[in-house]
């Protein structure tokens, strides 16, 4: 119930509040760039990603659902899909929280790219792994395999060898899922470490982002002290 009041009371912060709304504009941008090139993933969850990598795993999951809500009134399928966005959003905190995710300084990317980009990419594909679980009988039963979306052509492809359509769905998921959430991951650890440090620490979990201590008094002179 702590947990429960915590992630409220950080909902209602100005700055929270704010980046939830520009996570559903990223997810909307994310998803209708893939739908124009044609891409099989969904490119629909970079906001979400980088809600759960800020805010932790209880805010994370209320950032993806609302995201589904919101966007579900330009796409009428978006909404049945917002558990899979819970898991995703939540996925992303844990990360955080298991220290598989730290914001990227300088140029670690250049100069430690395993060290860098490993943990980001395991729970990129984790967290596509968890999505495929939970999209696949969404996808199957409420759509029949099909939901108007370029991944539409992996189920087809699944088809064609003679896969039944829950086997079809489940295995267009687990293709498409791990590579769009590795991406997903990436790029929503870029934005957050493109942010102003003293910003990201100010959100509910930005100072376990940054490598810092967790938060206290002291938390946001702790991330001045790592920039020396």
């Amino acid at each position: 119930m702590n947990a429960i009041r915590r992630a409220a009371a950080a909902i209602a912060q100005p700055s929270v509040a704010a980046l939830l709304g520009s996570a559903i504009v990223l997810n909307l941008v994310g998803g209708e760039a893939v739908k124009l090139a044609r891409l099989p993933i969904y490119g629909d969850s970079v906001g979400t990603m980088l809600v759960g990598m800020l805010c932790g795993p209880l805010v994370g999951a209320v950032g993806g659902a609302l995201s589904n809500v919101v966007l579900g009134l330009r796409d009428p399928a978006m909404p049945y899909f917002a558990p899979v966005s819970v898991v995703i959003g939540a996925m992303a905190g844990l990360a955080v929280r298991a220290g598989l995710v730290r914001a990227w300084r300088g140029d670690d990317v250049r100069r430690a790219p395993l060290r860098a980009l490993g943990g980001p990419v395991v729970a990129g594909l984790v967290t596509g792994v968890a999505a495929a679980v939970v999209a696949t009988p969404i996808a199957t039963y409420v759509f029949g395999g099909l939901t108007g979306g370029p991944t539409d052509v992996l189920v087809g492809v699944f088809r064609a060898f003679g896969a039944d359509l829950w086997k079809s769905v489940l295995g267009q998921s687990v293709v498409s899922d791990p590579v769009d959430k590795t991406a997903t991951a990436l790029l929503a650890l870029a934005i957050a470490s493109a942010l102003p440090r003293r910003a990201v620490a100010r959100f509910p979990q930005g100072e376990r982002l940054l490598g810092a201590p967790a938060a206290g008094p002291g938390a946001v002179e702790a991330v001045d002290a790592l920039d020396r």
